[in-house]
Parts: C-alpha cells; sequence; structure tokens
C-alpha cells in the first residue's frame, strides 16, 4: 500500500489534484534602502517558488489534457493571488493552479 504522504516515490506533505501543483514559497528577507530588514507585514506576497510536487495534466475548456511544464524541484513564478494557501503541521505551502503559472526559472551550471 503506497503511503497517502508519498507521490511518484516521493514523499510529500499534500498531493495535488488535477490541474494544481504545490509549491513552497522561497523565503527572501527583503531589505529597506538603509539596509534594515522589513517585517513580514510590509513585504510584498512572494510571487516565486519551489515546486514539491504536481497533480495530473490539466485540461483545456474543449477537454484535451495538457502536458506540464514544469517539473518538481523547479522554481517557477506564478500570480500574486493566483493560488491558495494551505499548511500542513509547521509548513506552509501555496496549490498553484496550472493558468496562474507565468514561468520558470532556468538555472545554467
Amino acid at each position: 500500500m503506497v503511503s497517502p504522504y508519498s507521490y511518484k516515490n516521493k514523499r510529500t506533505p499534500i498531493i495535488p489534484f488535477r490541474g494544481y501543483c504545490l509549491v513552497e514559497t522561497i523565503d527572501e528577507q527583503k531589505k529597506s534602502a538603509s539596509g534594515l530588514t522589513l517585517p513580514d507585514t510590509l513585504q510584498e506576497k512572494q510571487v516565486r517558488g519551489r515546486v514539491i510536487s504536481i497533480g495530473n495534466e490539466p485540461f483545456l475548456p474543449n477537454g484535451e489534457k495538457v502536458a506540464w511544464e514544469i517539473e518538481e524541484g523547479d522554481i517557477i513564478w506564478f500570480k500574486r493571488f493566483g493560488g491558495e494557501e494551505v499548511s500542513e503541521g509547521e509548513n506552509k505551502y501555496i496549490l498553484v493552479p496550472s493558468i496562474a503559472l507565468l514561468g520558470k526559472v532556468i538555472q545554467y551550471d
């Protein structure tokens, strides 16, 4: 029997449904021009994160499946209010629908 916390042979806290991906935001400390670290309430909401897991392929309105252009581990950009915040234990994640994805960060060696 497969554990509810495993997905494609990896441990993940939440398995997203069709058309959604689970994203962990990348925490970046913002600093003011004078070098002071800004509190979370003054920082803009993060729009960049690492893909933790991916649900099945999303559908187009005509019923055709669309292949994901992202993989687990990719760093992506998504619409500012494009996802739903969820938490499991002490960790916070965002479930982002495929339509809210904006781009993927390419990392060169």
